[in-house]
């Protein structure tokens, strides 16, 4: 079969969407379906990336009448519920609203929570938040001889990052 949008190459991407009740199919190459922002997001198209931007929202749901913000980059409210993708890094912040329900579906939240790198070097502040967190559960199991050390840690950890 031949890609729908050129009518060259043979189309090796199929997409199934609903738009507004109106069942949609699509047959596309793969230039074609990068050209229009399909399949570049890295999921595989049999996940169906417009059945994951249409129901999030940001393409069609609403039409042409989210047309009203526009990015320092140029791209507008239209094209990113059209598209979701954004123009520039400027786009997460204007289009924020847009942005954040898709992010939470698919990453569980919206603030990154992950471990360091191993090796990587702890910060001052994440090992300080450690040490106080450890001595108030020392502190809960009555273990006050730990608690002392730990408090110990602590105040020394202070005077290090005093003399900075």
């Amino acid at each position: 079969m031949l890609c729908e949008k050129c009518g060259k190459n043979e189309a090796t991407n199929y997409y199934e969407y609903n738009i507004n009740g109106q069942q949609m199919k699509l047959h596309l190459c793969s230039h074609c379906a990068q050209q229009m922002g399909l399949g570049s997001l890295g999921w595989p198209s049999a996940m169906g990336v417009p059945n994951l931007l249409f129901a999030s929202g940001l393409a069609g749901g609403q039409g042409a009448q989210g047309a009203g913000r526009v990015c320092s980059c140029g791209a507008t409210e239209a094209e990113i519920r059209r598209t979701g993708r954004p123009g520039c890094a400027q786009c997460y912040q204007t289009f924020q609203d847009l942005f954040l329900p898709m992010i939470r579906r698919i990453h569980g939240g919206v603030q990154h929570v992950g471990a360091a790198p191993k090796g990587a070097p702890v910060s001052p502040e994440a090992r300080l938040d450690r040490l106080n967190a450890e001595m108030s559960q020392a502190i809960a199991k009555q273990d006050f001889e730990r608690a002392a050390q730990l408090r110990d840690e602590i105040k020394a950890l202070g005077e290090q990052g005093g003399q900075a």
